[in-house]
């Protein structure tokens, strides 16, 4: 039986080379700085200081902590620093 030319396999998961290109740095980042168990606020504050030539937010590192966890690279934990809730992503 020949395959149907006209199918199109939508059950695939869409990637994206922007994304993927973000998710990179942020994994580097976090692997990079794990001794120092930076959490979010602290990633944007390091990679403003070491890629400033991106545009970093809590938003922009927290939804790519949240790929790399749903793809299994990552692992978050909970930690409270200076009255506040933290999340501390580190490697898996």
């Amino acid at each position: 039986m020949k395959p149907n030319p006209g199918i199109i396999i939508a059950n695939r998961p869409r990637r994206n080379s922007a994304t993927d290109f973000v998710d990179m740095q942020v994994s580097t980042l976090i692997s990079d700085h794990a001794s120092k168990k930076p959490c979010i606020e602290d990633l944007v504050q390091i990679a403003k200081k070491e890629m400033p030539n991106f545009d970093w937010t809590n938003d922009k590192i927290r939804h790519a902590v949240e790929r790399l966890e749903k793809r299994g690279r990552l692992a978050s934990k909970y930690a409270i620093r200076g009255k506040r809730l933290c999340r501390v992503p580190y490697p898996i």
